[in-house]
């Protein structure tokens, strides 16, 4: 078979060329289109890594926030904390929720809530424990309402 064409090629040999160079164009095509897949493929999957990175993170600081606010509420529960327990353990919610990531509008919100109920109760608790003024008959009804408030505050967290 004579793979040069010249002058003197038949309609035949140039339709035969033209026939290999098509092939070739779609097989390059397709090669060109195969690699942009895995390219694209490997992008998404190293997103989904990322996102699943940063959940395992959230659910973590989530974990830690539940165990926290479970233990202050069973501690609430069983045994007097003074003013400077509740709010040395209300520190720690404060930090927690604050380390925790948040991923949507409506997660940054309920964050923003958390921190915002945590603190409030962090500064009552603070306020009692520099109040000198108070007999302890008062600050012992304060600390107990502030018990009470701070484990509804809990139970509200445990259900967000």
């Amino acid at each position: 078979m004579n793979t040069c064409i010249g002058p003197g090629a038949t309609v035949r040999q140039y339709r035969k060329l033209w026939r290999l160079l098509i092939a070739v164009s779609l097989s390059v095509e397709n090669s060109c289109t195969i690699v942009q897949m895995q390219k694209d493929n490997a992008d998404i999957e190293t997103r989904i890594n990322i996102k699943q990175q940063e959940l395992s993170r959230l659910q973590t600081t989530r974990s830690r926030l539940a165990a926290e606010s479970a233990r202050l509420n069973s501690d609430l529960q069983q045994r007097e904390l003074n003013a400077r327990e509740l709010r040395t353990r209300l520190d720690e919610l404060v930090r927690i929720n604050a380390a925790a990531p948040a991923a949507s509008p409506q997660q940054v919100a309920d964050q923003q809530e958390r921190q915002s109920r945590l603190r409030t109760v962090r500064e009552q608790a603070q306020a009692l424990e520099q109040n000198g003024d108070l007999s302890d008959e008062e600050k012992r009804a304060r600390l107990e309402a502030l018990r009470v408030r701070t484990a509804q505050l809990l139970e509200l967290l445990k259900d967000g």
